[in-house]
């Protein structure tokens, strides 16, 4: 039995095909490659990276973005683009409230970190009010939870 040699693409490459078929006017074809980048980062969720949110929220943008056009495509007339535009209003406002509560998830995490960190100085006999050092110095690596810090 031979193994396949098939490529699967990334999920920057699925991004660029959605962004190009959006480009190029084929927003049903933009919407269904986005839906998928979706579904390929979805799993990096877990462990609530910030710089993943973030990444995230680029896609649902332009996710948001296509599935407006394609329903504009589907009501040319006035009041069904009036209801759209309307719609496309409370995604933005939806979008706006995302990343009010990613600036609150990375406060969290931050808090988190830090907290961590002071524990961790004084586990190791370091005073608190000493000058800290870098905060994600490797000596901070090695110690469990801070070796996955991702706010840079």
């Amino acid at each position: 039995m031979t193994e396949s040699s098939e490529v699967r693409p990334t999920c920057h490459d699925v991004i660029q095909h959605g962004n190009a078929h959006f480009t190029a006017g084929r927003y049903v074809d933009a919407l269904a490659a986005f839906e998928r980048a979706l579904v390929m980062v979805d799993r990096l969720l877990v462990g609530c990276r910030v710089d993943v949110a973030l990444f995230i929220s680029k896609i649902v943008t332009q996710y948001n973005r296509a599935a407006t056009l394609v329903r504009l495509q589907r009501h040319p007339d006035a009041d069904a683009a009036y209801q759209q535009g309307l719609a496309f209003a409370q995604a933005i406002v939806q979008e706006r409230a995302f990343a009010e509560n990613l600036r609150q998830a990375a406060r969290c995490h931050y808090r988190m970190l830090l907290n961590e960190w002071q524990v961790f100085r004084c586990e190791h006999g370091h005073r608190l009010d000493e000058t800290p050092e870098s905060f994600f110095a490797a000596t901070f690596e090695r110690s469990g939870t801070l070796a996955t810090a991702t706010v840079h």
